[in-house]
């Protein structure tokens, strides 16, 4: 999709790296995934440092993660003197974010988990249970991952990633 106008690189490159959020968020879920293909593991050292400051919390409040929430929301999203492609861009990522964190929330209230964040399971033989939960951990993972990466490569290009619903959503959202 492409209207509103033309966009400046800033613009370009400010709207890409809103996708890192998503991505940082669900890199937890792809330690199965990683385990069984090691080159994903540059992924991971890759980010590393980001996830580091991205996971910051005080006294367990994720202070650097409901900063950039609420940040990019209310200063981005909600700013009218922003450029609309900025802020479908970021208003989609806060999206995939929530539904990252929606996600994460069912299976930790379910108890499902590949066990593979607890450094005491890692090196046990894997039941049917963990290659199940770690299945779905990988899919979520490679799902948020695909639509992250197809976010920022048409963010760069200077057009509207159409994520199916996400996109709508984020359109009807930006209209009042």
């Amino acid at each position: 999709m492409t209207w509103r106008g033309t966009t400046s690189t800033q613009d370009r490159i400010f709207g890409a790296l809103v996708y890192l959020m998503p991505i940082l968020d669900v890199l937890g879920f792809g330690l199965f995934l990683a385990s069984l293909f090691p080159p994903l593991l540059l992924l991971f050292v890759a980010l590393s440092p980001l996830l580091a400051v991205y996971n910051f919390t005080l006294g367990g409040f994720p202070l650097v993660q409901m900063g950039l929430f609420f940040g990019l929301f209310l200063l981005v999203v909600n700013n009218r003197d922003v450029a609309h492609f900025l802020r479908f861009h970021t208003l989609q990522a806060i999206l995939i974010s929530i539904l990252a964190f929606l996600i994460r929330l069912v299976l930790d209230i379910l108890n499902i988990s590949s066990g593979l964040s607890d450094p005491f399971l890692r090196n046990t033989t894997p039941d049917l249970m963990t290659w199940i939960t770690g299945g779905i951990e990988s899919i979520i993972f490679i799902a948020v991952l695909a639509a992250g990466i197809f976010a920022i490569v048409q963010s760069l290009r200077g057009q509207y990633a159409d994520l199916p619903v996400i996109s709508e959503a984020a359109q009807n959202q930006l209209r009042y």
